[in-house]
């Protein structure tokens, strides 16, 4: 699509508007004095903080990660153990940094709710190094990870028929996090055609105050309910936002992450060979202390 000759607003504008949102943020770098990648990444909060990038937005030929241009980062469905571990390995080395959870001796960061069937693990990789990932989640009559704090208003959605899935576990390795709006914009494609592939109607996050701005002005998601704090992120303060799928893509213009999905529409059988958790797969893995019951 030319978006200067689109009613829509332009990738190049939204870019602008992130990148001077983020301008006052401190960046740590992911390089070692003497080159290299270093062991820890930057920190990204989940799904509850998004990233920037002033170049032109990925535009993959095919949505498969095969059939990718094979040109910088390629990204995709986990469809092994070893993907999602590196995936979420990357989450606790963010998560960790920043101080918003301790340290565990799987050097893994995922919740018990997502190890399961119903949970899709996206990862943006160059060669076979994770550079960035996010994680969705189907609901069951287990709940979502968004349960534990607002189930009152997920039980709200479910009463009036609406269908939620979650997204979280957002995290990118890169020094700056304008570079990664790109990243930001494909795992979301990824992950909110897994959620309406299946029948689900709503994406919920739950966002830090100060990104709710950001995720409405991208993608439409809306804040639901009053900010708390987040036991599991050390007592840090997040809301829940939900995106209307049908309802915003009717908007005038649309927004433009809507507009980037819509026109790189993902198919059911893109998800039908991830990573299914089987326990036999997870026994003697860093994985296996976070499967069995949620409740």
């Amino acid at each position: 699509m030319d978006w200067s000759t689109s009613s829509r607003r332009p990738i190049n504008l939204i870019e602008s508007e992130m990148s001077s949102y983020f301008a006052d943020w401190s960046m740590q770098s992911e390089l070692r004095p003497g080159g290299g990648v270093a062991p820890d990444p930057i920190l990204l909060h989940g799904a509850r903080t998004m990233t920037v990038s002033r170049t032109r937005v990925t535009r993959t030929v095919d949505p498969r990660r095969t059939d990718a241009t094979g040109v910088g980062l390629r990204y995709g469905v986990c469809t092994t153990l070893e993907q999602v571990v590196a995936a979420w390995e990357l989450v606790y080395r963010c998560y960790l940094r920043a101080g918003m959870i301790t340290s565990n001796h799987a050097g893994v960061h995922t919740l018990r709710r997502l190890v399961a069937p119903r949970t899709v693990v996206i990862n943006g990789a160059i060669d076979r190094l994770t550079v960035s990932t996010l994680t969705a989640c189907l609901d069951d009559p287990a709940g979502l990870p968004a349960d534990e704090l607002f189930a009152d208003e997920v039980n709200a959605l479910r009463r009036a028929g609406r269908v939620p899935f979650e997204l979280g576990l957002f995290a990118d390795r890169r020094e700056r996090l304008f570079r990664s709006i790109d990243a930001m914009l494909e795992l979301s494609r990824f992950a909110v055609y897994f959620g309406l592939s299946s029948g689900a109607t709503d994406a919920l996050m739950t966002s830090s105050p100060e990104q709710v701005t950001v995720l409405n002005h991208l993608f439409g998601f809306e804040p639901i309910g009053s900010a708390r704090p987040d036991p599991r992120l050390n007592g840090r303060p997040v809301v829940l936002v939900r995106l209307d799928w049908q309802a915003q893509i009717k908007t005038d213009p649309p927004f433009g992450g809507l507009a980037y999905f819509q026109d790189r529409a993902i198919g059911t059988d893109h998800f039908a060979d991830r990573f299914n958790f089987d326990p036999a797969a997870l026994a003697g893995s860093s994985l296996a202390q976070f499967a069995g019951p949620t409740t």
